[in-house]
């Protein structure tokens, strides 16, 4: 598994030997950078940000390379998983401790049976909790979509784009100024709404040709075919958002799948900077 993979194995095997339940891994670090391949523009100029009198920033010289393609899923499906496990883990521990107690039936033995008893009633209820929270979580993770949805309008009413994800953050704009707003993630764009000075700005994902994760603290570089940067930082889930891992990696789990159902990478009209 490389790094930024998730495992999604929570089913059990039904041939052969039980299989034992794992839960999802969270990655802890972004994909390796692709390599190039035949067929792709490169520059031995290196990537360099400008500032820009209006809109975004731009830059000279090759895009970075993108990364390889995320295996993991997205977020909203690395948390359901998640949650299915340990509804999972709760029902295995709950059945575990009803085969001992009709074990102990047959060997006899007052006592025993009343710790079995005692056993399988909090396996019962501990396993009883697990699914009212898993139906909790799902109706947070709606609640959330809906809420995104609400301000996605308010802020760009003329669009009836599907939004994803949301993302409090602050963006850099062409004059290097740093802004504090929203960062929408919708099926054919990412958006970018600031709280307080009425900044508006937008990327079609089919004309994102790199999507770059550096620095500390993490900030990640959107690169368009125009020759446009948008520049992000300091990733906050919204309300009280549900998702595993830090947020950076999962607001770039969301714009690297986003991205990649929609354009073709790497991308036929990108140069990349390439050594």
């Amino acid at each position: 598994m490389t790094a930024g993979d998730y495992s999604t194995t929570t089913q059990q095997s039904t041939a052969g030997p039980t299989a034992p339940l794992m839960p999802p891994t969270v990655p802890t670090s972004m994909p390796p950078v692709m390599q190039p391949t035949p067929g792709m523009q490169t520059t031995n100029q290196h990537t360099a940000i400008e500032s820009s009198a209006f809109g975004p920033a731009t830059y000279v010289g090759g895009a970075p390379l993108p990364r390889e393609a995320s295996k993991s899923p997205t977020p909203d499906r690395i948390h359901r998983e998640t949650i299915e496990f340990k509804v999972a883990q709760k029902k295995e521990k709950r059945a575990e401790a009803e085969r001992k107690r009709e074990e102990h039936k047959v060997e006899g033995g007052c006592l025993g049976g009343i710790k079995d008893a005692v056993t399988v009633c909090s396996a019962k209820t501990s396993a009883s909790m697990a699914e009212r929270s898993s139906k909790s979580d799902a109706k947070t993770m709606r609640r959330d979509e809906e809420h995104n949805q609400h301000r996605f309008l308010v802020l760009f009413p003329s669009d009836r784009d599907y939004v994803r994800a949301a993302y409090k953050c602050k963006y850099t704009n062409g004059q290097s100024d740093t802004i504090d707003g929203i960062v929408f993630l919708s099926n054919s764009h990412i958006r970018f709404a600031g709280n307080e000075d009425g900044t508006r700005e937008m990327a079609a994902w089919k004309n994102v040709v790199s999507l770059e994760g550096i620095g500390k603290p993490p900030r990640i570089n959107v690169y368009t075919a125009d020759k446009h940067v948008l520049q992000f930082a300091m990733f906050e889930a919204m309300d009280h958002a549900l998702e595993d891992g830090p947020t950076h990696l999962c607001a770039m789990n969301w714009m690297d799948h986003l991205w990649r159902e929609t354009a073709s990478v790497p991308h036929s009209a990108a140069v990349y900077f390439s050594s």
